[in-house]
């Protein structure tokens, strides 16, 4: 008995070893016979492949950069858990990631979900004391924490300590691993050397491996630093000035929002410490680092992607058609095979098996497609990518793409298969059988190549509408007036290095005997200096106090601070609309003033006269920029758009930089800040670039960096509204093509498959005009459809785009008008020669044929 359920047992193991070989054989036999199917139509797998390479291509080129971008983890610890802390107003974060340094004491002091707590601050630049050749060196000050909390190991050395990081702490310093090897040798003895930066001796306890990567968390302007040393904070400093950056890890079993309502409570911890500090309306909270990288950028990638998986959409719909086109040719072939044993299942596996290789062929070549597409999309202007930036390399078709790839053209593939492979089972084997050799095409099989062809018409709507808005938001924004002429204006920086530089009388001097100098340029119309940037790229915001006003009545960190001469105004011809600018008497000693623009006039003054008051410039910040004595408002200047040029112009204080004080020359020099000098010239402002640059090295002693015009960071600050509307206009092109190469493709088949019915009403009187409305109507009544559909959709999903669009709505009529008029022309041309070769069928060869 055992003997016999065994042998049973053994039996039905070895059926299932056969029908598994027995299946890998049937699908080894599909696989050969379809490539000797295609090898026979070879203008027919070339067209499917080469559209599905497009569809895959365009769609693996853009994952490259999603995934890059927002999909793959960051190149740290537990980098989900990585939290950053900001600053909310009435429990939402603000703009900008930094903190002040109280805040940041209080959170790192309090904190039981945190840990590895650290401060970190980018962008100021010191010289490797040089007195022949003085040099920017690119400088980071973090705390004791900032190395662990990001995985950064060293080569050589170690890292910082606590006690090194605190006030007063010893003066060392950890070297980048490409500063070591450029400037110090690459030597093994580097541990212990000292530096001299600023005229300070630093002593060297470190080298970081070349590993570690701080470009994904450094600010987009600055640059990765070369030195590093100790934060040093004081954590009894009073200063509310927001300029560190605050990051820690969620400690392990600590949820996100567990961790948020404890950092919320911190607030009041600081209220408590320092009232003036945190006001009754503002608090702290937490984002997730990775989430605060990609912010700005997730829209346009999402609504890129969105794009071009439409497009894919289309091309699968074409590939569709031109499949059951060659179903219906093969319908004799597929009737003998049925007549003949072959299972509606075996039928149905060998289309699946055709769609798969023509899928994967088409993946193959979209994915060379997307290796020079991915290289052409980061080449051009405008991409603002984090992690990436300019870095092309850190792009690659890794595993993911390639996996990413093999999917969606095997997912395709099933997806173009399964289509004529249902309808080719459907087929009346007899009537096949009877067409001979004709082939033929089923009712059923027109329905759905027309469905398709609607589809890929709705489709091709939906993308060229979000295109069109993007194009019209794009116009609307390039001629938006920004408050100021930057026509014919260069602008550069020099850093301000050195302790001479931490007093205000130097960097007065320097100011003054800069804009001189660039006046005696030949060709030069007007110069002036900035200690807080140009236009569309501002340095910080503070907050104001208002003499005579309660404490309530005043926002924090809503006011944008600008230290210039008085040239700046003239230069950017910003007009003074009440009152009277800044000049020779608006000097140090002199009575305080200060300039407000428009917007903060309506602001602060909605039903007064600003010109009757006088305003502290940063009360409550504490430190060295808080100023006690307040400055006078001597006029109104006009509104600027500070911060990008689809920004609303914000409220703003002009300050004379020749009343500049001592104590916040010092807070200036210590966090690193530059001269921004703007010249105004009479012809191209970059022909004057070399002369400018050598004057102001001569004033400054540092060399002239960011060198560019106004007309540039006009176009920086819409590159990246220039850039989707490019790529949208291009996939939205490919989409029409797509479309109307569908439409073309099933009117011209429907007049092949009709030749006959044609030369009979030809016969009977039929005119060439009356054919021709006949297939036009047909094209047209497809295209009406596709058009109604696509408009549809576009109504509901272009709501999604609303954060991407400027001065106008979502459901902007132009657009909505625009396109389907555009391809319905496109539609009209595209059935226009199958209509005319219908006209032009002869009726007696039409009858004869069988």
């Amino acid at each position: 008995m055992l003997s016999r359920v065994a042998n049973v047992m053994h039996s039905k193991k070895q059926q299932r070893h056969a029908d598994r070989w027995r299946w890998f054989h049937d699908i080894g036999q599909d696989i050969r016979y379809t490539s000797r199917t295609l090898r026979r139509k070879p203008g027919f797998s070339a067209g499917v492949i080469l559209t599905m390479a497009l569809g895959i291509g365009a769609n693996t080129a853009v994952f490259s950069i999603v995934n890059a971008v927002l999909l793959k983890p960051l190149p740290y610890p537990d980098p989900n858990g990585i939290v950053l802390l900001v600053n909310t107003i009435h429990g939402r974060p603000v703009d900008g990631l930094a903190v002040s340094a109280p805040k940041f004491t209080i959170w790192r002091q309090s904190s039981t979900t945190v840990n590895d707590i650290a401060g970190y601050v980018f962008g100021r630049s010191l010289d490797v004391t040089n007195p022949d050749d003085p040099q920017p060196i690119p400088v980071g000050r973090v705390s004791a924490d900032f190395f662990r909390l990001f995985g950064a190991s060293v080569a050589q050395g170690r890292t910082f300590t606590v006690a090194e990081d605190q006030p007063g702490g010893d003066h060392v310093a950890i070297v980048s691993h490409r500063f070591w090897r450029n400037r110090l040798g690459g030597t093994t003895t580097v541990i212990g050397q000292t530096l001299s930066l600023d005229s300070d001796r630093f002593t060297i306890v470190g080298v970081l491996d070349a590993s570690f990567d701080m470009d994904p968390i450094k600010p987009s302007l600055a640059s990765s630093p070369a030195i590093w040393l100790p934060l040093q904070l004081d954590p009894a400093s009073a200063n509310d000035l927001n300029y560190v950056l605050v990051a820690g890890r969620l400690r392990s079993g600590v949820s996100f929002a567990a961790a948020q309502e404890e950092t919320a409570r911190s607030a009041d911890a600081v209220r408590h410490a320092w009232p003036s500090v945190m006001p009754i309306d503002h608090g702290l909270g937490l984002e997730r680092l990775q989430t605060v990288l990609v912010r700005d950028v997730r829209p346009s990638l999402l609504l890129l992607w969105s794009f071009v998986a439409f497009v894919l959409l289309i091309a699968c719909a074409n590939a569709i058609n031109l499949l059951l086109v060659r179903a219906s040719v093969r319908r004799r072939e597929i009737a003998i095979r049925v007549a003949t044993g072959a299972s509606q299942g075996r039928i149905t596996r060998q289309f699946l098996t055709e769609g798969v290789v023509l899928a994967i062929a088409g993946g193959a070549v979209g994915l060379a497609l997307a290796a020079v597409g991915t290289r052409l999309l980061l080449a051009l202007e405008g991409w603002n990518l984090p992690r990436v930036g300019s870095d092309s390399s850190r792009i690659v078709l890794d595993w993911q793409v390639f996996v990413f790839t093999f999917v969606t053209s095997v997912t395709t593939g099933i997806a173009f298969g399964v289509v004529p492979a249902f309808q080719a089972t459907r087929s009346d084997v007899d009537a096949a059988l009877k067409a001979g050799d004709r082939g033929g095409s089923a009712v059923g099989g027109s329905k759905v190549r027309g469905v398709l062809v609607t589809c890929e018409l709705a489709l091709a709507v939906i993308v060229l509408i979000g295109a069109a808005l993007l194009l019209r938001s794009f116009v609307v924004l390039r001629h938006v007036r920004p408050g100021f002429d930057g026509h014919n204006v260069l602008t550069m920086q020099t850093p301000l290095i050195g302790r001479r530089f931490a007093r205000a009388a130097p960097l007065i001097d320097v100011a003054n005997e800069g804009v001189r100098r660039l006046l005696t340029v030949p060709g030069v119309d007007v110069a002036a200096s900035s200690l807080t940037g140009p236009p569309l790229e501002p340095l910080a915001a503070l907050n104001i106090g208002i003499v005579g006003r309660p404490e309530i009545e005043q926002d924090s960190y809503a006011v944008h601070w600008n230290l210039v001469t008085p040239e700046y105004f003239d230069l950017f011809k910003i007009p003074v609309v009440r009152g009277r600018p800044f000049d020779d008497r608006d000097r140090a000693g002199a009575a305080p003033v200060a300039l407000i623009n428009q917007a903060m006039a309506m602001r602060y003054w909605p039903n007064a006269d600003p010109l009757r008051d006088s305003l502290f410039i940063a009360p409550r910040i504490g430190g060295e920029l808080e100023e006690t004595t307040p400055r006078r408002i001597i006029g109104i200047v006009g509104d600027v758009r500070q911060y990008q040029l689809r920004s609303e112009p914000r409220a703003a204080v002009y300050v004379p930089l020749r009343q500049l004080p001592d104590r916040q020359a010092a807070f200036l020099n210590r966090i690193g800040t530059s001269m921004t000098w703007i010249i105004r010239t009479r012809s191209e402002p970059h022909l004057l670039g070399d002369v400018i640059q050598r004057e102001v090295r001569t004033v400054s002693g540092s060399a002239a960096v960011r060198i560019r015009s106004m007309d540039d960071l006009s176009a920086a600050s819409t590159s990246q509204d220039a850039l989707e509307m490019w790529l949208s206009a291009v996939f939205g092109a490919v989409a029409l093509l797509l479309a109307a190469g569908g439409l073309y493709g099933v009117m011209s088949y429907s007049v092949e498959q009709r030749r006959r019915e044609i030369g009979i009403r030809m016969a009977l009187g039929a005119e060439c005009q009356q054919l021709r409305r006949m297939v036009l109507t047909e094209a047209m009544k497809l295209t009406s459809i596709g058009l109604v559909v696509g408009i549809g959709g576009a109504l509901g999903l272009s709501r999604f785009m609303a954060a991407l669009l400027f001065g106008i709505g979502p459901h902007d009529g132009t657009s909505f008008v625009a396109v389907p008029l555009v391809l319905g022309a496109v539609a009209l041309a595209a059935a226009w020669l199958p209509a005319r070769s219908a006209s032009a069928v002869d009726p007696m060869i039409a009858l004869r044929a069988e």
